[in-house]
């Protein structure tokens, strides 16, 4: 017996979760989106609720902190805004009142876009609203002052 699964080889599938991820922007212009996959990203980015981010500081240690657009679910519960916005934060489910303070940080960040057929990473820079507990954010700020001094890839 064979199996007729291993005589078709069907092309992989492109789910809209893969062109929502191959078409993501931090933040869209006001540019014309002509394809599907342009205004798919385009409708996503639109139902996104772009007050205040949410915050990623997984990889801090090495400078990598990712930051992104809070979702309805979060709006509503209130993350981000009555709680840290740092997205591993163990508060979240507790909701216990903690002093917080509201941030304003510039966020730079790359993305690739494709100019004339050629994919490039291009540099932008952002200035996000952010809420965190005064401690914390100052012990995180100290620690990537402290990399950028000691660490010579760091620099520019």
């Amino acid at each position: 017996m064979h199996d007729r699964r291993l005589q078709t080889a069907d092309p992989p599938r492109r789910t809209d979760f893969d062109i929502l991820r191959e078409h993501a922007r931090f933040l869209h212009t006001d540019d014309l989106a002509h394809s599907y996959e342009a205004q798919l990203a385009r409708a996503y980015y639109d139902s996104l609720y772009k007050e205040f981010a949410i915050a990623n500081l997984k990889h801090y240690r090495t400078r990598g902190i990712a930051l992104r657009w809070r979702t309805e679910e979060e709006v509503l519960g209130g993350i981000g805004q009555y709680t840290c916005a740092n997205q591993r934060c163990a508060r979240h489910k507790r909701r216990t009142r903690t002093a917080l303070s509201e941030y304003e940080v510039p966020f730079a960040y790359q993305e690739t876009e494709t100019v004339e057929g050629h994919v490039q990473r291009v540099h932008k820079e952002a200035l996000v609203k952010t809420f965190g507990r005064r401690r914390i954010t100052t012990i995180t700020a100290r620690k990537l002052a402290r990399h950028a001094r000691h660490c010579p890839t760091a620099q520019k």
